[in-house]
C-alpha cells in the first residue's frame, strides 16, 4: 500500500502493526481557511536503542489533516466613509499616490497593503478592522489604483514602496 499525501508520499508503509499505536485528535482554528483543521498525534512504542535495559518508550509523531467542515466565518466590520484622503508626491517625483484614513484618529494606526499588481483599494477593504479600535490607513501603491501614473513600473520596487510608507507615516 502507498501513503497519499504529505511528507510520506511514494513511500511504502510497513507491514508491522505496532499494538500501542493510536492517534489522538486535537481540534484549531485555521485562519487562511476558516477550516476547522486537527492536529493528528500518532503515538507508538518502539524499542529505544540508546539505553539498553529499557524494553520500549513512547515516540510521538505529528500529523496535520483538514476537515471539510467550515467553521463561522467572521463578517466584514460596518461600512464607514473616510475622514481623510489625499495624494503625496514621491520622493522621487515620478509618483503621486493616494492614500485615506478612516476609523478611530487617535486607535492603534494600521496600515493596508493590498495586492498586486494592478490591484487598488477599495471601500470594503475599510471593513477589515474595527473602526472604533484602529485608525485604518488604506494606500494605493506605486502604480496602483487612484496612484498616478495608472500602471507605471518606473522606479516600482520593494524598497521605494517601504520609501513610501515611510513618507506616508510623516505626513
Amino acid at each position: 500500500r502507498r501513503v497519499h499525501g504529505g511528507f510520506g508520499s511514494g513511500k511504502r508503509r510497513s507491514s508491522r502493526v505496532d499494538p500501542c499505536e493510536k492517534f489522538v485528535r486535537f481540534p484549531i482554528y485555521c485562519a487562511s481557511t476558516h477550516y476547522r483543521c486537527h492536529i493528528l498525534r500518532k503515538l507508538s512504542c518502539a524499542p529505544n536503542r540508546s539505553q539498553p535495559n529499557s524494553n520500549s518508550t513512547h515516540h510521538t509523531r505529528t500529523f496535520a489533516t483538514m476537515t471539510t467542515e467550515p467553521t463561522q466565518l467572521r463578517t466584514f466590520y460596518p461600512e464607514i466613509e473616510p475622514y481623510n484622503s489625499g495624494w503625496f508626491t514621491t520622493n522621487d517625483g515620478i509618483h503621486k499616490i493616494y492614500y485615506e484614513e478612516s476609523g478611530n484618529p487617535s486607535g492603534k494606526p494600521v496600515i493596508f497593503l493590498h495586492g498586486g499588481p494592478g490591484g487598488g483599494t477599495d471601500p470594503k477593504c475599510r471593513r477589515f478592522f474595527d473602526a472604533s479600535v484602529y485608525r485604518i490607513v488604506l494606500m494605493d501603491q506605486r502604480g496602483s489604483g487612484k496612484s498616478q501614473p495608472y500602471a507605471s513600473l518606473e522606479e516600482n520596487t520593494t524598497w521605494k514602496l517601504v520609501e513610501d510608507i515611510e513618507q506616508l507615516r510623516s505626513l
